[in-house]
């Protein structure tokens, strides 16, 4: 788009979207002046496949930008939408010497919010980008994954449920084994120690690998003031003054749209052979050179043990 994302704000009290005048100079706008509004750096694409992530917040009752309201220091309901497609690059082949296209796959950054509005607002917001960004989704609305503990958000995905008829939820498919768990038994992605730190090592190596576009200036300030140490811990926060929950809500986006659940590091344990008989070295007709020998054998048996 030639003069920068569409933004809509949204109506208090309403929950409903008005265009708002787009902004010449948006990407200088600070963290705290974008909240509130609804971002799209795409227009929404029929056949394409999206995935929305919420970081769901307590927020503010009746929040609203035009508001002056005791905010500062509250954390976002941030949700963001990524498009999953692909980009093409030329690169040079290394045994022919010869320049090659190949095909990468990349999710694109399509849309963003992010303001401290309660699990109400919250949930009308992900319905209409849901229904908006729907593409090829199931039941007529895109693909959520929703961070239901702790906090509020299975309050969102009840109010989606119940009120909106929004069905088209993430459901892990391990839950405290590798045995793959039968439908219905939870929907929604719960932070502990284990998967906030999956979350973000997985993330991170994905974005690493140049798998991403992000198109969110804001969300690109979040990446650069949030400690990893912080961010691996329940409740996260960034420096001083600024926010994660941008990050958050696009890591999520990953997890659901790569099946992260099915990358995670299994924790293995060494198998240490007991009751074995010990050799008795002194009684053996054996050289120095020899016993050095089988010790050594014997050391590396252990260490190929499963």
């Amino acid at each position: 788009m030639s003069n920068g994302p569409l933004a809509f704000h949204i109506e208090q009290g309403k929950h409903s979207f008005s265009k708002s005048t787009i902004h010449t100079a948006w990407e200088t706008l600070s963290n705290e002046d974008a909240r509130g509004y609804v971002w799209m750096f795409e227009a929404p694409i029929n056949t394409a496949t999206y995935v929305i992530g919420v970081d769901p917040a307590f927020g503010l009752v009746g929040w609203d930008r035009t508001v002056k309201m005791d905010d500062q220091g509250k954390d976002n309901s941030a949700i963001e939408v990524f498009r999953l497609g692909s980009r093409k690059e030329i690169i040079e082949d290394k045994e022919t010497g010869k320049k090659k296209e190949i095909i990468i796959p990349t999710d694109y950054q399509v849309a963003e919010f992010a303001g401290p509005v309660d699990f109400e607002a919250t949930a009308a917001i992900v319905n209409a980008l849901g229904r908006l960004y729907r593409g090829r989704g199931s039941m007529g609305v895109a693909h959520t994954i929703i961070e239901v503990y702790p906090g509020n958000g299975w309050m969102v995905e009840k109010t989606l449920i119940s009120k909106y008829g929004y069905l088209n939820f993430y459901q892990p498919k391990y839950v405290n084994t590798l045995m793959p768990q039968a439908a219905g038994k939870g929907i929604g992605w719960s932070a502990n120690n284990k998967s906030v730190r999956d979350l973000w090592i997985l993330g991170v190596r994905h974005i690493c690998n140049r798998g991403v576009v992000i198109r969110s200036p804001w969300l690109i300030s979040e990446m650069e003031t949030t400690d990893p140490i912080k961010f691996m811990q329940y409740t996260t926060e960034a420096e001083s003054g600024f926010h994660d929950d941008r990050l958050r809500a696009m890591m999520l986006c990953l997890w659901a749209a790569h099946d992260f659940s099915a990358q995670v590091k299994v924790e293995t344990h060494t198998t240490i052979e007991r009751g074995a008989k010990k050799p008795n070295w002194q009684a053996s007709d054996i050289s120095a050179d020899r016993l050095s020998d089988e010790w050594n054998r014997r050391f590396k048996e252990i260490g190929e043990l499963p």
